[in-house]
């Protein structure tokens, strides 16, 4: 079975966006956007498929979407 593909947006801190990245697969995006979540270097970042439809959104190193119940 194929990987569903996604793509990551970092956010810096003026609002834009550097260009997209596409991952294969869940773990490769959230291990992406961990690997940028501890640079500091982005205040927002965001997963989404490829219909851009959001699947993961960090602020400022937490995880805001999908809501995760602790």
């Amino acid at each position: 079975m194929a990987l569903e593909t996604f793509v990551l947006y970092r956010f810096g801190p003026d609002g834009t966006y550097e260009a997209k990245e596409f991952f294969e697969g869940e773990k490769a995006l959230v291990e992406a956007a961990g690997l940028a979540v501890g640079t500091g270097e982005f205040p927002e970042i965001r997963g989404t498929d490829l219909l851009d439809r959001l699947v993961l959104r960090i602020v400022d190193g937490e995880v805001v979407f999908p809501a995760l119940n602790n």
